[in-house]
């Protein structure tokens, strides 16, 4: 057997060897400190984890103040957080992997997310800027910004008004905490402070008249929003108390729901 040959040989194996290892490696799982590695190597097994030392790790565990807060970095370079408990049972820590296999491939893997488990929108992870439709008061359009901090943003929309003429709303939105994660979604709910304006006709004349009065008034907006975390939209409904400030004081209530698609970094 010539040298040529037999050089192409040990060429082919060694390529069979090394091929599968690149191209199915193994996601990478680091854990707090103070666990024992033991106690995760079955769930880590379940979900194709290697648990690693290492802070580049794809899927991070470290302690908080308040519990643990998962890291993964996807394919993308993308960091989503995750605020979790801490587990104390072997199921815990299976859906605990699970969940972290689900964020670094959320179209592949569709795994058990933790009641506990508060998923935070980040603008690099989502985007910042959402633009859509509104119906309710107003008809029209919406549009929302979130701050760095994601339990942050400003919301606004513009459009018809059921009563004839047109209206309004802008103000800034807090979301307290996380309600649910119905599979691979995010349920939250907010409340918030603004202006609400509109431009309408008014009570008693008729529309030939075209006698208009323009309002303004305190809104505090209570609502939900869902969170569609395969793709960059958010559905929400809104309840909204409005405190008129011009001349005589009263009260009344609005309620509106639409659908946003959020642009940005990612």
């Amino acid at each position: 057997m010539t040298a040529p040959f037999t050089g192409g040989i040990k060429l082919i194996a060694l390529s069979m060897l090394v091929m599968p290892t690149l191209s199915f490696a193994a996601p990478t799982l680091q854990l707090p400190e103070t666990e024992d590695r033991s106690d995760w190597n079955s769930a880590a097994q379940l979900a194709g984890f290697k648990l690693v030392k290492t802070d580049k790790a794809d899927a991070r565990l470290i302690g908080t103040e308040d519990g643990w807060r998962l890291l993964v970095t996807d394919e993308a370079g993308t960091i989503q957080e995750v605020d979790v408990q801490q587990p104390t049972s072997d199921e815990q820590r299976e859906e605990l992997v699970w969940l972290a296999k689900n964020l670094l491939t959320p179209v592949e893997f569709s795994g058990k997310t933790p009641a506990d488990a508060e998923i935070h929108r980040t603008p690099d992870a989502v985007g910042w800027l959402g633009l859509g439709g509104i119906v309710g008061e107003p008809f029209g359009g919406s549009t929302k910004a979130y701050l760095p901090n994601p339990k942050h943003s400003f919301e606004a929309a513009a459009g018809a008004a059921w009563a004839g003429g047109w209206g309004g709303h802008a103000g800034y939105l807090y979301r307290p905490s996380q309600l649910a994660s119905p599979g691979s979604s995010a349920l939250y709910w907010h409340i918030g402070a603004g202006v609400a304006m509109s431009d309408r006709l008014k009570d008693g004349k008729n529309k030939k008249g075209k006698q208009r009065e323009t309002t303004s008034a305190v809104r505090v907006p209570i609502g939900l929003d869902l969170d569609l975390r395969a793709q960059p939209i958010e559905v929400f409904v809104d309840g909204a108390i409005r405190l008129s400030v011009d001349g005589e004081l009263g009260a009344s209530a609005a309620f509106s729901g639409g659908i946003r698609y959020f642009f940005g970094p990612k």
